[in-house]
């Protein structure tokens, strides 16, 4: 009563602008629960209070790709009427999107969330496996003694040293915050049960609509989704790493025997291990993040999700199911497994030469970045692009495809003082 009695001097503006200045979800849920005023105040804003937390917590990119990601978690791939549904209230909806859209169960979702991408776009993935390789260019600093060391052993190895001189800019890390949401409710769309860690479905149900999602994305978008989807595999090499380094024993904590055999040969995970590199994708990067951050040996660090039992029950689900579906039979009578994010935009990319697809605009506005009709150079190739005679993969190396046009100037300077021009 007491707390009622105070609230009842203050007037409703002020009680919204405290609500908004609330540090979390829970606090925005332990005030609504004071006194009933506070709730009905709650109950008749709540819009325009969740919108201030959602854009609190996106990390300064678009409202659009962070609240799908989230909202997508409720969809479940077997019912059409739930695909459907989330395509016209959220990727078939105009600018503005309506204040529905902003909820505070979205808001609640988002800090672990945008967390857990930060790590998948910023984790070195030179800690994957392969030894001989320099740090991850997306991630060295360029002044580094880590840039530094590596700019001697690449140029040893016979590899394009200047790679790595491009650290990301803050326009380049959106792009990838982007593209990671794009994968994210990808998979909770069409790979995931509903619920934030809902049963995986390796074997879309709804390919039609799948195709109908990537096309939702220009050209630019799913040619860095093209070259940002690789990191997953890297991300799940590195957590099975630090897992290996001291595997659980109990069957009740992982799944695992005495003597883990998940994951034997970690480079795999990037050629020819294909349900691994699935997994990658569709199991989720709050996942991934609670897996890379756990520190074996150390009490103080909660043990996170098994990792070696959800890959082990992914395998065996995987086994077991796709010599039984008739859909994943070839005209030759082979079968063959679920596509990759990156193979499942294959038929995207084909279309890129295509003006009806040139025209598709983009899902977040991105002035940093070349213009979609630019893309085209990644099919014809980027020695006429930069004027010289560069191989394709040390163009690769830098991530091209997620950086500003103002970097690949600077990269396409470096470039032409190197190598011989290109001549049709």
């Amino acid at each position: 009563m007491a707390a009622n009695n105070m609230f009842m001097c203050i007037s409703n503006e002020i009680i919204i602008e405290i609500y908004q200045s609330l540090d979390s979800a829970g606090d925005v849920k332990a005030m609504l629960s004071t006194c009933k005023q506070l709730h009905n105040v709650f109950a008749e804003n709540s819009a325009i209070i969740a919108k201030t937390h959602v854009l609190r917590y996106v990390r300064g990119i678009d409202y659009k790709l962070p609240i799908m990601a989230v909202a997508s978690r409720k969809v479940n791939p077997f019912k059409y009427d739930s695909t459907i549904t989330f395509f016209r209230e959220y990727i078939w909806q105009v600018d503005p999107w309506p204040m529905s859209c902003f909820t505070m169960e979205v808001a609640a979702g988002l800090p672990a969330l945008m967390d857990a991408c930060w790590t998948v776009v910023t984790a070195d993935l030179s800690e994957a496996g392969d030894k001989g390789t320099a740090p991850d260019p997306w991630t060295a600093a360029p002044n580094s003694s880590a840039t530094l060391t590596a700019t001697v052993t690449a140029a040893a190895a016979g590899h394009f040293r200047h790679q790595l001189w491009f650290s990301a800019t803050q326009a380049e890390y959106a792009r990838a915050l982007r593209t990671c949401l794009m994968v994210e409710t990808w998979a909770n769309l069409f790979h995931r049960k509903p619920g934030k860690d809902g049963a995986l479905v390796w074997y879309a149900p709804r390919e039609e609509w799948m195709n109908r999602y990537w096309l939702a994305f220009s050209n630019g978008e799913i040619a860095q989704l093209r070259q940002f989807v690789h990191r997953y595999a890297g991300c799940l090499a590195i957590a099975f790493q630090r897992y290996r380094e001291e595997c659980f024993t109990d069957p009740n904590d992982d799944g695992c025997p005495d003597s883990c055999n998940c994951f034997n040969d970690l480079d795999s995970i990037f050629t020819s291990n294909h349900s691994s590199m699935l997994f990658a994708q569709i199991v989720g990067v709050e996942n991934l993040h609670s897996w890379m951050k756990w520190v074996p040996g150390h009490l103080t660090v909660p043990y996170p999700a098994p990792l070696h039992r959800k890959f082990r029950e992914f395998q065996k689900h995987i086994a077991k199911h796709q010599h039984r579906d008739r859909g994943l039979m070839n005209n030759d009578g082979t079968y063959r497994l679920c596509p990759l994010v990156d193979e499942q935009v294959d038929f995207v990319a084909e279309k890129t030469l295509n003006p009806d697809g040139l025209r598709r605009p983009r899902f977040v506005p991105d002035p940093h970045s070349m213009n979609d009709t630019t893309w085209c150079w990644c099919l014809r190739g980027w020695q006429q692009y930069f004027g010289c005679r560069v191989a394709s993969e040390e163009v690769g190396g830098i991530l091209v495809n997620l950086r500003d046009k103002a970097t690949l100037e600077k990269y396409g300077v470096e470039l032409r003082k190197r190598y011989p021009p290109f001549q049709n």
